[in-house]
């Protein structure tokens, strides 16, 4: 609402700026996005360190003069999302169970920068949850190079260290990675498939197909958030993880679900009268399944619900 004691010189301006935040936001929103939610794993921290950054950005002095906007609006995108990870990694570590990121639903025709297999993986559950065993130095430096491909000149600017730490920085963060698993990725349609096969196998407490589909060492990460129940330790292999899904499955029997795009990759949407209760996203290595994310956390389930409800699908 505009204040009624503004001047037409400055009603003039006003709305020049919000003509200009909207310009921006329709031309650098989908990349900002793509940086600041694989920096922080949550959706509604990552629109609000745009919207900082973005009015930060058109109120300095040398925005006017500045010829790569981009790459001015990425530099500080990072580097708010740097000081988000530090205070955020605190609050991490008191969190009840495991850490998962915050849900989204895909597009498949989306016009995102993520038109690679490889891109879309970096988004996915597993990869967001493996970042976490990164510092948020190594978090920022390591996606800059790895994902987005920068320079270390300009990763050097961002994190505030000489391009000779930054190397460093990077390997040890490649190396803290190094022993972890990486999915090799299937199509989406084979992907559903097996995900079909597998919940059918579920509801029918089909032992043997399941022993089948989940690899010896398969591992669940469920992430409650202390909100409702669910395993606050991930659980490992094939002779705790079976009797524990078919335990769920004899429990909940009135769920039904729902095959989607989420982050990046097919997943689940669970439902129990019509309200999502849980999501899930799979990862598969020679067709069996290596891990399960689950989550469970209400608050984390709520943009993904609103998506749901409008068909607003990144």
């Amino acid at each position: 609402m505009k204040n009624e004691n503004m001047t037409g010189l400055e009603l003039g301006k006003e709305e020049k700026t919000i003509h200009t935040i909207e310009n921006m936001y329709q031309a650098y929103y989908p990349l900002l996005f793509s940086i600041g939610y694989r920096m922080t794993g949550s959706v509604m921290d990552t629109e609000d360190l745009i919207q900082d950054t973005i009015f930060k950005a058109i109120q300095s002095v040398e925005w006017k003069v500045i010829e790569n906007k981009q790459a001015y609006l990425c530099k500080m995108l990072s580097r708010r999302c740097l000081d988000y990870l530090k205070s955020a990694t605190k609050q991490r570590e008191t969190y009840i169970g495991e850490w998962l990121p915050e849900p989204i639903l895909y597009n498949e025709s989306n016009d995102f920068p993520e038109q690679k297999l490889e891109e879309k993986e970096s988004i996915g559950f597993a990869y967001l949850h493996m970042l976490e065993k990164l510092t948020a130095t190594e978090r920022v430096v390591f996606l800059l190079r790895e994902v987005f491909q920068h320079e270390y000149q300009e990763i050097a600017d961002v994190v505030n260290k000489s391009e000779v730490n930054c190397r460093k920085v990077y390997s040890r963060a490649k190396a803290k990675l190094h022993n972890i698993e990486r999915d090799p990725l299937i199509d989406h349609r084979q992907n559903q498939q097996l995900i079909h096969q597998f919940i059918s196998a579920l509801n029918i407490g089909d032992e043997i197909k399941l022993s089948q589909l989940l690899a010896d060492d398969v591992v669940i990460y469920s992430d409650g958030g202390g909100k409702v129940m669910a395993a606050t330790r991930p659980i490992n292999n094939l002779s705790r993880v079976l009797p524990f899904l078919l335990g769920i499955v004899r429990k909940t029997r009135d769920y039904t679900y729902e095959i989607k795009v989420i982050n990046g990759q097919p997943g689940v949407l669970f439902f129990r009268d019509e309200q999502l209760v849980s999501v899930c996203q799979y990862t598969w290595i020679n067709q069996q399944i290596k891990q399960l994310h689950f989550l469970l956390n209400p608050d984390k389930l709520r943009y993904i619900a609103t998506q749901l409800e409008t068909s607003k699908f990144i």
